[in-house]
């Protein structure tokens, strides 16, 4: 976020400000208390950083479940390795102004699980295959994809758009080949979403399809803010790592905040699937309003419950609509055959 100007200085440490960051060195001047304290009061000012970025996005707030800071010598050495890139050689200025440099960074992180597990021969089981499955997508493929599936849709419906000239779209339609439907109505979904490449390129293209919309089709264009409504309504994903989540969440927050500075984001349409679900004991009363569930339909309650306790293990294999209908199905023939009962007796 530095390296996009979204704040200030807060890890970066310059010779002027004392070998301090911008942020820490204002920070003491306002905290001088701090001076006193391990490290010039490295874990408060850190936290009340944190504290501050947690107003845009919950990722950095202090009632986060993963939020666990380092000690204030830890801290310091993190901030120290940090600082050194900006003087290695071997890496690009910009490359922390890469849009995909969170996933890749995450891949790398977890090389040597994924090396161990291999080396174990153990078995894949469903709490392994978040680091087993890790690939990270070159850009140049992530590229092709979206270009072709999002960006070509969008030509069959606007075969005239000079989105077709800075787009590689192979065989571009001349025509129209879709019937036209507002960009508000289509969604991208990457179903495996780990660091966010495919949704971060999403947005790109989306944004572009956006003003594409507004300056030459605005009679069929639904007014909307940007990119707010793009996070809201467009992008979509789900992945079974929550740290992968966090990272894709982080990166299209960091999007966002550069077309816009002053957008808050509320919501993101990304989540883990990692979860848990308590007993249906605990959760009973949520589904009873003034009185108990008959025994026939607290049984399909509990039963769906049950799976759903199993949905980090089998995820999308959970058939729950279909379970749903069959036993909905059921109850329906068993309610409609003691109705005919009933009005034969009662013709009788």
């Amino acid at each position: 976020m530095e390296a996009h100007t979204l704040h200030p200085e807060i890890i970066t440490r310059r010779t002027q400000h004392g070998d301090r960051s911008f942020a820490h060195k204002h920070w003491l001047e306002q905290n001088p208390d701090g001076r006193n304290e391990e490290m010039e009061g490295m874990v408060h000012f850190m936290e009340d950083q944190l504290a501050t970025l947690a107003a845009d996005i919950p990722l950095f707030s202090p009632h986060h479940p993963y939020h666990l800071l380092p000690t204030a010598i830890e801290l310091n050495g993190i901030m120290n390795a940090f600082n050194q890139v900006e003087t290695d050689t071997q890496v690009e200025d910009a490359i922390w102004q890469s849009d995909d440099v969170l996933g890749w960074l995450y891949e790398s992180y977890n090389n040597y699980k994924k090396a161990a597990h291999k080396e174990s021969g153990d078995k894949t089981e469903f709490n392994k295959v978040s680091i087993q499955s890790q690939v990270y997508t070159p850009r140049w493929v992530v590229k092709f994809l979206v270009d072709n599936s999002l960006g070509k849709l969008y030509l069959e419906m606007f075969p005239d758009s000079d989105i077709k000239n800075r787009y590689k779209i192979a065989n571009a339609p001349k025509t129209r080949t879709r019937e036209l439907k507002s960009l508000t109505e289509i969604r991208m979904i990457d179903p495996a979403t780990g660091g966010g490449n495919f949704l971060l390129y999403g947005f790109d293209l989306f944004y572009d399809l956006y003003l594409d919309q507004i300056e030459n089709y605005e009679q069929i264009m639904m007014k909307i803010k940007l990119p707010n409504s793009l996070l809201l309504i467009t992008l979509y994903g789900v992945d079974l790592d929550d740290r992968a989540i966090q990272l894709a969440q982080l990166g299209l927050y960091i999007k966002a905040k550069r077309k816009k500075r002053s957008s808050k984001i509320e919501h993101f349409n990304i989540v883990s699937s990692d979860f848990f679900l308590p007993e249906y004991t605990v959760v009973k009363h949520l589904f009873e309003s003034e009185q108990p569930l008959s025994p026939e339909l607290e049984k399909i309650v509990t039963d769906l419950w049950t799976d759903l306790q199993q949905a980090y293990k089998f995820g999308a294999l959970i058939r729950l609509e279909e379970k749903f209908s069959l036993r909905l199905h059921g109850l329906v023939q068993q309610f409609s055959q003691k109705n005919k009962l009933v009005f034969s007796m009662y013709k009788h």
